[in-house]
C-alpha cells in the first residue's frame, strides 16, 4: 500500500486541467488571427510575432519558440483545421515545380528497375549496388522511404500489441498476473 498526500494529487490534477484549458485558450486564439484562408504572408506575419512572444514569456531560444509554434499550429490543424499555406513567390513555386519533377523522374527511375510495392528496402538496394547514377541514388532514396514505412508499421503494430495486452492484464486476475509476470522475468 502506498502512502500520498491526496492534497497534493488534487492540486495537480487542478493545475493541469488549468495548463490544459488555457492551451485551448490559446490555440483557438492563435487560429483566430488566422482566418479561414490565410495567405502565406499573413501566416508568417503571425509565427513571427507568436515565436516572438513565446521566446520572451518562456525565456528561452529561437528553436525552443520555433517547436512551440510547431506544437501549437500541429493543434490548430486537429482543431480547426488551418495549415501553413504555401509561398506564392516565383521562387518558391519554381522549387516546388522542380521538386515534383525529380520525384516524378525518380518514381520512373525506380519503376523501371523493376521494383514493385512489395519489394523489400534490402531487395531495392540489392538492385541500387547493381546501378549506376541517378538510377542508383533513386534507388537508394526508394529504399529509405521503404525502410521507414516498415518502421512505422512495426510502431503501429507494437502499438496495438501493447494497447491488446494492457486491455488483458486489466481482465486477468492477480494469480494470472503473478504467472506471467514470472515467465517474462518481472518482479
Amino acid at each position: 500500500m502506498s502512502i500520498y498526500d491526496k492534497a497534493v494529487v488534487i492540486g495537480s490534477a487542478k493545475a493541469f486541467a488549468q495548463s490544459e484549458i488555457m492551451g485551448d485558450g490559446a490555440v483557438t486564439d492563435a487560429a483566430q488571427q488566422m482566418t479561414e484562408k490565410p495567405t502565406f504572408v499573413h501566416w508568417e506575419m503571425v509565427r513571427n510575432d507568436w515565436t516572438a512572444a513565446y521566446q520572451v514569456a518562456k525565456k528561452c531560444n529561437v528553436l525552443t519558440a520555433n517547436r512551440g509554434w510547431e506544437r501549437i499550429t500541429k493543434r490548430m490543424c486537429e482543431t480547426y483545421g488551418l495549415g501553413k499555406p504555401k509561398s506564392e513567390a516565383k521562387v518558391s513555386v519554381d522549387k516546388q515545380a522542380s521538386r515534383e519533377a525529380v520525384k516524378l523522374e525518380t518514381a520512373k527511375l525506380v519503376s523501371d528497375s523493376g521494383i514493385t510495392a512489395e519489394s523489400t528496402a534490402e531487395e531495392i538496394l540489392a538492385v541500387a549496388g547493381k546501378s549506376t547514377g541517378a538510377k542508383q541514388l533513386a534507388l537508394q532514396q526508394a529504399a529509405i522511404l521503404k525502410s521507414k514505412e516498415a518502421v512505422k508499421a512495426d510502431a503501429v503494430a507494437f502499438t496495438a500489441l501493447k494497447s491488446d495486452t494492457c486491455k488483458a492484464v486489466k481482465l486477468a486476475d492477480a494469480a494470472t498476473i503473478g504467472k506471467v509476470r514470472k515467465i517474462l522475468g518481472l518482479k
